[in-house]
Parts: C-alpha cells; structure tokens; sequence
C-alpha cells in the first residue's frame, strides 16, 4: 500500500494530497467492485453447467 507516498503529498500539497486521497479511494472502489462483479459472473457461468 503507497500510504507514505500519500501521507508525502499531503504535506507538500493540502489541496492535491485530498485530490490524489479521492482518486485512490475511487479506483480501489472500482477495482473491489469490478472483482466482486466478475467473481459473482464466473460462479454464475460455471455453475449453469
């Protein structure tokens, strides 16, 4: 996990170490939910069978 790169950014710059949080965030978000979406389809498709 970059934390310490975060926690740097952050005390450069209040303002863009918010905005990279946010991004972070967003596409951790995204990349749990795109897991759990593609897991769920996989159990679906095999156990058609």
């Amino acid at each position: 996990c970059p934390y310490p790169i975060l926690i740097l950014i952050l005390s450069l710059n209040p303002l863009g170490g918010v905005y990279y949080t946010y991004v972070y965030n967003k596409a951790l978000m995204l990349l749990s939910s795109a897991t759990t979406y593609y897991s769920s389809f996989i159990l679906y498709y095999y156990g058609s069978f």
